[in-house]
């Protein structure tokens, strides 16, 4: 866990926002309580003072991992967090003009961090409340996007822009009503047909600054395309997508897979990589994912995402323990399992386990993989008595 302290322009201010730490002036006098809404009184009494920030502090930021050597500097995460706060209030506000300086800046800052810590561990932030989504998960993504194209040694200016997509990816969010990003129940049709719109939204307020590269412009715009196509806004599919919005895209589902949000619960990191790695060459750039899926599972975990001995569920619905990696390599996502349970063998549940596992190396066979990672301490108790293990 650690701090960040959010800093955020008088100007950009309006009535009814609630922050989760306690807000004080430039003079660190408290302004308002953690917890209570901002009124249109306090923030002209701000302007009367001539206070031009406020500030608060969040002591609820966490890692999705722990790892023992960050690649990230938390320095740099305040920074980028605070940028994006900023320019979160600001479009909220109508106020134009994003800070584009200080965007290049915090990219640029991830990179050299990326580069400079090629040998640590990738620190994703976790999703703990959904005042943080604008800012941890376009930091996530900006990271894994970048580290991505480091893998693959895209240039240097390619890189930099798509930092820049990435961080400014899901800005058009912002412009669409809470009560619809936010919703618990499912969407309606003309709500859906709404939330389609936020990478429109997105490209109309990066062009409207001037700055950008109509690369930056339309990696941001098709982040939600997909190889085969049948994405959106445009439904275009490979042929017309470039790399740098194939890789914003995997880097996002990535992430909000991961990530909690108001309608559903986070999955875990290895039933992220499996979606990934069933929608290799559909929804994603086939060699882009097997890349994700060869390299990122080293830089996100310090031990093998599926240790010797644990149980996993297969796409066949059969279950087994994980025995040995292929050729020694201990971070793959296809490992050697010893199967035990086949649902296909009997209607019978209890006919469906098996007297002598059978083994089967997933490197060899493509036809199953890993759903999941079996961690409920009642079926592994089950399992192991039923293997004789206990």
């Amino acid at each position: 866990m650690f701090q960040v302290v959010m800093e955020l322009y008088v100007n950009s201010l309006y009535p009814g926002m609630v922050f989760s730490g306690d807000v004080y002036d430039d003079q660190d006098t408290l302004v308002l309580p953690k917890g209570q809404p901002l009124t249109k009184d306090i923030i002209e009494n701000l302007k009367l003072k001539k206070i031009k920030k406020i500030h608060y502090t969040q002591e609820s930021m966490l890692f999705k991992q722990p790892v023992s050597q960050s690649m990230i500097s938390e320095a740099n995460i305040n920074k980028a967090a605070n940028l994006l706060i900023e320019i979160e209030n600001m479009l909220k506000n109508n106020t134009t003009g994003i800070p584009t300086k200080a965007a290049q800046e915090v990219v640029g800052d991830f990179i050299q961090d990326i580069r400079k810590n090629k040998d640590a561990y990738l620190n994703l932030l976790e999703l703990q409340s959904n005042d943080q989504y604008i800012y941890t998960h376009a930091i996530n993504v900006t990271n894994i996007s970048i580290l991505i194209a480091t893998m693959i040694n895209l240039p240097e200016e390619k890189i930099h822009d798509l930092g820049i997509a990435a961080l400014f990816h899901d800005i058009g969010k912002i412009l669409i009503p809470s009560d619809i990003v936010d919703k618990v129940s499912p969407l309606t049709p003309e709500e859906w047909k709404i939330i389609k719109q936020h990478p429109v939204y997105t490209y109309k307020t990066l062009q409207a600054e001037g700055v950008f590269s109509e690369n930056v412009l339309k990696s941001a715009l098709c982040h939600h395309e997909n190889h085969q196509g049948g994405g959106y806004p445009l439904g275009i599919n490979h042929e017309k997508l470039n790399i740098l919005a194939n890789i914003i895209s995997l880097a996002d589902v990535f992430d909000a897979i991961t990530s909690m949000r108001p309608y559903r619960e986070a999955k875990t990191m290895d039933e992220a990589f499996a979606y990934i790695m069933e929608q290799s060459g559909k929804r994603f750039h086939p060699q882009l994912a097997q890349t994700f899926l060869k390299h990122l599972v080293q830089k996100l975990h310090e031990s093998p995402l599926y240790p010797l001995d644990s149980y996993v569920l297969l796409n066949t619905g059969e279950i087994g323990y994980v025995v040995d990696y292929p050729n020694n390599q201990k971070f793959t996502l296809r490992p050697v399992v010893n199967i035990f349970f086949n649902p296909h063998k009997s209607s019978n549940l209890q006919e469906c386990f098996l007297r002598f596992p059978v083994q089967i190396n997933l490197e060899k066979d493509y036809s199953r993989m890993i759903v999941k990672r079996i961690i409920d301490p009642a079926y592994i108790a089950k399992f192991d008595k039923i293997l004789g293990r206990i």
